[in-house]
């Protein structure tokens, strides 16, 4: 299904007229990317609209879809500010969605369950299924926020009539979210062992000043949502140190990323601070204001955020497993060697270099909505805590993937091919688990 029409703001830059002409393989490969995933996105149905289930202009409080943003929202405004390490954070998230999606598809039907099987009797009520789910999950992570997940459970409940259908509703989601803890306890994916750091030496990651280890570098062992192994879709190993590519890619950031970069526009470092946000703060900030704009029925709303954020989880796995085993170091490191005193715009994300992590992260935002819309022309508004809340909009998945891939570069943070190969990473992570995982009834 098309998104509504939604009034949004307009790129400051033109993609076609500053892009490099080197970029132009680039895109290429991410265009290439699109039809796969668009032909594969067309063997799905298009999901119902809210409407469709409750009457022309009405919702049905017992199945009403703004529960899953409603409680992705009460998860993040808990864990943003909670000082967990952060990318430990979309893992909460993306368990929390996993019990919903459960709990929701157990009492609406439409989709396969994607780990539990949960018997639920007719006229139980899937907004009860969903609110009950997401709350046991998050207390089970979050014990001493239990009181603002109480809150949160009494506010969803509110709107459900009384009686039998809230009750199993409940009942439903419990189960759910029993067996989805029980599914990922001891994942990995909050505490867990560190790989080994290679020796010192030209090529080598350094941890960004003035921490002395890598953030969150468990997560290379992590285990997976829907991958075999964090190795399953490894990235082949970035060009060699003494190749023209590596040197292109070295000259490009000390150009486009110092700090005083003359060649870069105002407009460009505009871009480059947008997307220096809290990326999963502003992940999912992103993800909740679509949802409000597709429209969808509860099934199909559930189906967007725990596809969305298993693939999120698998993704980070991904590129973590490849950072830590690769270990390149990054421009603050490589670019003093050619230019002494270089530094980058922005401050250095304290993780290895290859692959990006925002392409990553970003890819598989943008990829999982191109299969669950079934249209590249994902028309996505997306906006910058740090710039007061700035909005930019993207129309298409080729806008959102090119600006966001071109901003860690002017960051002065990333080599091209880094980018690529994240982005390239995230479309074989939601390929994989899409093809897989959050099918309809057949």
């Amino acid at each position: 299904m098309r998104a509504h029409a939604h009034p949004s703001t307009h790129h400051t830059t033109n993609p076609d007229v500053d892009r490099p002409p080197h970029r132009r393989r680039s895109l290429r490969t991410i265009a290439a990317l699109t039809v796969t995933v668009l032909t594969l996105a067309a063997l799905a149905p298009t999901p119902a609209t809210a409407s469709a289930s409750a009457g022309p202009g009405t919702t049905d409080p017992a199945r009403d879809p703004a529960v899953i943003a409603r409680w992705n929202e009460v998860a993040m405004d808990v864990l943003t500010p909670s000082g967990r390490p952060l990318l430990t954070q979309p893992f909460v998230v993306a368990t929390m969605h996993v019990a919903m999606y459960d709990a929701v598809v157990a009492v609406e039907g439409g989709y396969r369950p994607f780990r539990t099987t949960v018997p639920a009797p007719p006229g139980a009520s899937s907004t009860a299924a969903a609110a009950q789910a997401a709350h046991d999950v998050l207390v089970a992570y979050l014990p001493a926020s239990a009181a603002v997940f109480d809150a949160a459970l009494v506010e969803s409940l509110a709107a459900v009539p009384d009686g039998t259908g809230e009750l199993q509703g409940r009942a439903v989601g419990q189960a759910a979210a029993a067996a989805t803890l029980a599914d990922r306890a001891g994942d990995g994916s909050q505490s867990g062992p560190v790989p080994p750091m290679r020796d010192p030496g030209p090529g080598v990651w350094a941890p960004t000043p003035p921490a002395t280890a890598g953030l969150t570098p468990w997560l290379a062992y992590a285990r997976p949502f829907t991958m075999r192994a964090p190795d399953q879709f490894r990235p082949k190993p970035p060009p060699g140190l003494g190749s023209t590519r590596y040197r292109r890619a070295v000259d490009e950031v000390r150009r486009l990323g110092a700090a005083v970069a003359p060649e870069r526009t105002a407009d460009q470092t505009l871009v480059a601070r947008f997307w220096a946000d809290q990326p999963i703060a502003q992940n999912q900030r992103a993800l909740r204001n679509h949802a409000v704009q597709l429209d969808w029925d509860i099934s199909a709303t559930a189906r967007l955020f725990a596809a969305s954020l298993t693939s999120l989880g698998d993704a980070i796995i991904a590129c973590w497993d490849a950072k830590y085993h690769y270990q390149l170091w990054r421009p603050w490191q490589s670019v003093p060697t050619v230019e002494p005193g270089w530094a980058p715009l922005l401050g250095t994300p304290n993780h290895p270099e290859f692959p990006s992590a925002h392409g990553c992260v970003t890819g598989s935002l943008g990829y999982t909505l191109s299969w669950l819309m079934g249209t590249d022309e994902i028309d996505l508004t997306i906006d910058a805590a740090n710039l007061g809340g700035l909005t930019r909009h993207f129309p298409t998945r080729l806008d959102l993937l090119t600006e966001v891939g071109e901003a860690r570069i002017w960051g002065g943070l990333h080599y091209r091919f880094s980018v690529d190969a994240g982005l390239h990473l995230a479309h074989r992570v939601v390929t994989n688990n899409l093809s897989r995982n959050f099918r309809p009834v057949e």
